[in-house]
């Protein structure tokens, strides 16, 4: 009987180990995932910077300093 035992015992060790490289090579497959999730992300970060600075310029060239408000109304 002890050859059954011990074959069982090598069956469920041999699954533990088994189990233990699939979960391993799916936290592998989210780590990557994840990566590249943070590189996107990382990318939309810096164009919106550049998106967001890009029209602060525009704004400050499209409205020229001789025009303002306060001497309209004054004209007015």
């Amino acid at each position: 009987m002890e050859p059954l035992l011990f074959s069982f015992d090598r069956m469920i060790q041999g699954r533990v180990i088994k189990d233990r490289e699939a979960y391993t090579m799916e936290l592998g497959a989210e780590v990557q995932k994840l990566k590249e999730m943070n590189q996107e992300l990382k990318r939309k970060q810096e164009l919106d910077g550049l998106s967001s600075a890009l029209s602060l310029r525009w704004r400050a060239r499209s409205v020229p300093s001789s025009t303002c408000s306060v001497s309209r109304i004054q004209d007015a």
